[in-house]
């Protein structure tokens, strides 16, 4: 039995074109494409490429959002994200780069609040 393997960028194209196809605009469809192949080439088949065409019959049969508006609610240090029935891929993709902005932000004021309080420690034993 021969395997025939194909270059990742043809494999890329022809997921964009199937996920356009289905209704999934471009950029999104860049992105699902290049985690789902990502995946694959990762060792994850089960969900990899392998998933494709179940994304695309969940897209034609509208189980799928091809053009989701993600909602975020904030609560403190949580939030509550609705993927409006989009592509967890997509969804994850937004939410992970949102929650290294956010956590870098929370880290940059807990190690700003540090300097402050030791700053004022030294402020306090000089005036004692």
């Amino acid at each position: 039995m021969t395997i025939k393997t194909y270059p990742v960028a043809q494999i890329n194209e022809h997921c964009v074109e199937l996920l356009r196809a289905g209704g999934v605009p471009e950029h999104d469809a860049q992105i699902i494409a290049s985690v789902i192949i990502d995946t694959s080439l990762n060792g994850l088949d089960t969900h990899g490429l392998s998933r494709l065409p179940q994304y695309l019959l969940s897209l034609r049969k509208g189980r799928i959002n091809p053009s989701p508006q993600i909602k975020i609610q904030r609560h403190d240090a949580l939030a509550v994200i609705d993927g409006d029935n989009g592509m967890g891929q997509l969804i994850a993709e937004g939410e992970y780069r949102r929650t290294i902005e956010y956590s870098f932000a929370v880290l940059f004021l807990f190690l700003f609040t540090i300097f402050l309080l030791l700053y004022m420690i030294r402020l306090l034993r000089n005036l004692l």
